[in-house]
């Protein structure tokens, strides 16, 4: 029986809501933003104008999100981080302890307008990139397609082959970067050595994906890949480096969403107790060790990292209220009025801030802190005098209380929105984020690919880029973006030819 649709009852208005919300994932952003917009007006007293820059910068990210693909791309996940770490989650934390978010900022209106405008400036390139497909017209290098042809005898050797690498690299830097005198040593191997940073995620990404695949889906913990997390947590605890202790899980949570393995109920409350272990016992390891552990005696530094980590896992709680308060006596850029160093770590617009304050008090650094990063693209050997410049501790001396005085060594974490105001105040940074964004999508889109569905080449960075995106200065963009995806495809090439040359000679029995 036919029915008259003009008959037919009209559709909730609420229902036509939700539907435009779930097609339109933008939406999301824009509450998030009116309803953080509110908020820190009505119940934090903060400035209006404040505010305002803080929903404009809210809006930005979710359409350049939009535009790149979500945070399931390379670029997009860059982008997140950036957005998270210095500005989203500092400004709901103070929401949640009552605090307004413009204090204790020196200048609040112009460092949320260096986000607000920098945020603009990705969204640009995004649109840049989403009008232009170039994450779909470029086809990259190294193609997943390739690994999926592999059988598993083959993927088992290329597994094998990275661990064997990434292993070898963490132990000569372990073993070789630091002298007698407890600096830091970059020359020689070193030096590429330390800017494969891929490696060992690739060997977590790959050996994961070995897993699932010859598990049929069912598991995502082996033998294998349990050896691939299990050595870059050692070497970061010895090392004392919380990145590098927890890089290894995240890289593993990726490589599973990406390859559509579901998590059960036990998987969540492992990677709870993990999440724990990292908070209250690894964190505040790494900040008491760091100064202890970082020596040229591997086996000293084996020794002391052991003995402190255990002192550390029975006293957790002390070990780390008494880290925080130490932190605390020592930090002139302290964001909330309770010390909480890993939240502080996720508050950088503090040091921004800072940066900001003495760019429109000392004027503008133009050029001074980005042909660095040109001019240490050069291999040593064609530039045997090429200097190691550590240009966040430059930036970091212009600001009162970020560095010491005589510290000349210490890379504060600053980002480059800070270092394009204080290259070129406004135009740096109306310019600079969009050119970073699309060289690197370029960059490694033709590499290894942006989408992380499927993909563990675009995996194994994806870590490692959001981090140097978010935390670096302009020097490590450009080394970034034009260095370390050659060393990438060097790297593969070399083990993607010894892998095969391995492959005949062993029998894959490990799940």
């Amino acid at each position: 029986m036919l029915v008259d649709s003009s008959l037919a009852l009209p559709e909730p208005a609420s229902t036509r809501i939700i539907d435009n919300i779930v097609r339109h994932p933008v939406l999301y952003w824009i509450i998030g933003g009116t309803l953080l917009f509110g908020l820190q007006i009505l119940i934090n007293g903060v400035e209006i104008l404040y505010a305002t820059l803080v929903f404009g910068f809210v809006v930005a990210t979710g359409v350049a999100l939009n535009a790149l693909g979500g945070i399931t791309t390379l670029p997009g996940l860059c982008v997140f981080t950036l957005a998270l770490q210095h500005v989203l989650i500092s400004q709901v934390a103070k929401l949640c302890f009552g605090e307004p978010a413009d204090v204790p900022l020196s200048q609040p209106i112009a460092t949320m307008a260096v986000y607000c405008i920098g945020m603009v400036s990705l969204l640009a390139a995004s649109l840049i990139v989403q009008r232009h497909h170039v994450m779909e017209r470029i086809s990259p290098v190294f193609r997943v397609e390739e690994v999926k042809k592999l059988t598993q005898t083959q993927l088992f050797a290329l597994v094998l082959m990275t661990i064997v690498f990434a292993t070898l690299r963490s132990l000569i830097i372990a073993m070789m970067g630091m002298s007698e005198d407890g600096e830091v040593v970059s020359g020689g191997i070193l030096g590429p050595l330390k800017t494969m940073t891929f490696l060992t995620p690739f060997s977590v990404a790959l050996s994961t994906y070995y897993v699932i695949k010859t598990s049929g889906g069912r598991h995502s913990v082996g033998l294998i890949n349990g050896v691939a997390l299990g050595i870059p947590m050692i070497f970061g605890i010895i090392g004392a480096g919380r990145a590098a202790t927890a890089g290894a899980l995240v890289i593993y949570v990726y490589t599973c969403f990406a390859f559509g393995y579901r998590f059960r109920p036990q998987n969540y409350i492992a990677l709870a107790g993990c999440a724990y272990v990292f908070q209250f016992i690894i964190s505040p390891y790494a900040l008491i060790a760091r100064n202890q552990v970082r020596t040229s005696d591997f086996g000293m530094n084996f020794r002391l990292a052991s003995e402190l980590l255990v002192e550390v896992a029975l006293n957790p709680g002390e070990a780390a209220e008494s880290e925080a308060k130490k932190q605390a006596s020592n930090s002139a850029h302290q964001y909330f009025s309770s010390f909480l160093p890993t939240l502080e770590r996720y508050s950088m617009l503090m040091n921004v801030d800072a940066i900001v304050n003495a760019t429109l008090q000392d004027g503008i650094t133009q050029w001074e802190t980005i042909t660095p990063g040109i001019e240490m693209l050069l291999p040593r050997f064609l530039y045997s005098d090429k200097p190691v410049y550590g240009t966040a501790n430059f930036l970091a001396h212009r600001a009162l209380g970020l560095v010491g005085e005589d510290d000349m060594t210490t890379q504060v974490n600053l980002g480059f929105f800070s270092d394009a105001f204080s290259s070129f105040k406004w135009l740096g940074i109306s310019v600079i984020p969009f050119m970073i964004l699309i060289l690197l999508t370029v960059a490694y889109q033709k590499t290894v690919g942006c989408q992380l569905r499927n993909n563990p080449y675009s995996i194994a960075v994806a870590f490692s880029l959001p981090w140097v995106f978010s935390e670096t200065t302009i020097a490590s963009q450009i080394a970034v973006i034009f260095q370390t995806p050659i060393l990438f495809l060097v790297t593969l090439i070399m083990i993607h030819r010894m892998s095969k040359f391995l492959s005949p000679h062993i029998t894959a029995n490990f799940t």
